[in-house]
């Protein structure tokens, strides 16, 4: 009975540690990325993202475009930089109400700077696909747990 006690006590004070995430929400340029990403303690990742574009092509019937994430992998986070694949489905409002849809693969780097501008960075793999050029978010927070 004392060690059953004794077990119980030892792992009620024993602090979780901390396991990889990223979360939040910023823009950057004619982009919005909102969600959370993590990894479990067995070591799979999970999460929701999405992000929004708006892009400013000339001539372009792209209005806007949706795309949402739930197939993460790779996810490392050093420091206050959080980077990791995901896998989607976008879905493209063109300007005559017609709405086109693909599946997506891209990289994301994310950085968090404390109380300063957040970094973002979205590439694509394969020929096309949605993309963030690296920078500084305009508006909003992402907060990276090590």
């Amino acid at each position: 009975m004392h060690r059953l006690a004794l077990a119980a006590t030892l792992a009620l004070a024993t602090p979780a540690l901390a396991l990889p995430s990223v979360q939040g929400g910023a823009d950057r340029g004619d982009a919005t990325v909102s969600g959370a990403v993590s990894q479990t303690a067995s070591g799979e990742v999970t999460g929701r993202l999405m992000m929004v574009l708006r892009p400013a092509v000339p001539d372009s019937p792209v209005l806007a475009v949706s795309c949402s994430y739930d197939v993460f992998y790779n996810l490392r986070v050093v420091g206050n930089v959080a980077s990791f694949d995901a896998r989607g489905r976008c879905v493209a409002l063109d300007e005559d109400g017609d709405l086109t849809s693909s599946m997506v693969a891209n990289h994301f780097t994310i950085t968090d700077n404390g109380a300063g501008p957040d970094g973002l960075d979205v590439n694509f793999y394969g020929p096309t696909g949605p993309a963030v050029p690296g920078g500084l978010v305009s508006f909003g927070d992402f907060t990276v747990t090590p």
